[in-house]
């Protein structure tokens, strides 16, 4: 992310956090989660952070701009969800972005781009950087509204923060070999909607999933 037009300078920040003040969430117990989750974060422990990159000078247009990365956990909020490996298999954290961007006093017609992430012990990286021709609006020019298709491809690039997931290469593949016994004797019930309620239990909560299938008939 950028924002434009700045007019003092604003140095990295490594990374920030967000408290959030402790309160009640609903919880859903069809999927083996309690009724209700208290939550209360200090600023070292949200699910949501930021890091200010800085501040670059070198647009064509002398423009300033602030450039940060929005970290905003997503979980299986929106879309697809993430498979389990993407988190479990390797100490390494890789993601794909897709956005797709329309503001008429910029562009005459929506157009999209994707990066891939990676972020590990060595920091946070963009990679495979692509976006669509944009159609310009009048007296537009790219580097206005999208810095980063004129911008060196390693602008937002981080160093010197640890972001690897502890990994146990023989504790997830235990883990996994035993939801994989689980399952299989789930197909044996055949396919119903209680068998697909299990299964989705099973994937976030395997003990009460066990449970439940030694009750049903």
């Amino acid at each position: 992310m950028a924002v434009l037009n700045q007019t003092k300078e604003l140095g990295p920040t490594g990374l920030l956090f967000r408290a959030i003040p402790k309160r009640s969430v609903p919880g859903n117990p069809k999927i083996g989660e309690p009724l209700t989750f208290e939550v209360s974060r200090k600023a070292t422990d949200v699910n949501d952070a930021y890091i200010v990159v800085g501040t670059r000078k070198d647009l064509a247009s002398g423009n300033n701009a602030v450039l940060w990365i929005q970290m905003d956990k997503l979980s299986h909020a929106m879309g697809k969800p993430r498979n389990c490996g993407s988190c479990h298999d390797s100490s390494a954290q890789v993601g794909k972005s897709e956005w797709s961007f329309f503001e008429d006093r910029d562009v005459t017609k929506p157009f999209a781009g994707s990066y891939t992430i990676v972020a590990d012990n060595n920091g946070i990286r963009f990679t495979d950087v692509r976006w669509e021709q944009p159609s310009l609006a009048p007296n537009r020019k790219l580097e206005d509204f999208a810095p980063f298709a004129v911008l060196p491809a390693t602008a937002w690039d981080v160093a010197g923060i640890n972001f690897a997931i502890p990994y146990n290469k023989k504790r997830t593949d235990a883990a996994r070999d035993e939801l994989g016994r689980f399952l299989a004797e789930l197909e044996k019930k055949g396919d119903s909607s209680k068998t697909a309620e299990l299964r989705m239990i099973a994937y976030h909560n395997l003990a009460m999933a066990k449970k439940m299938l030694k009750t049903m008939k």
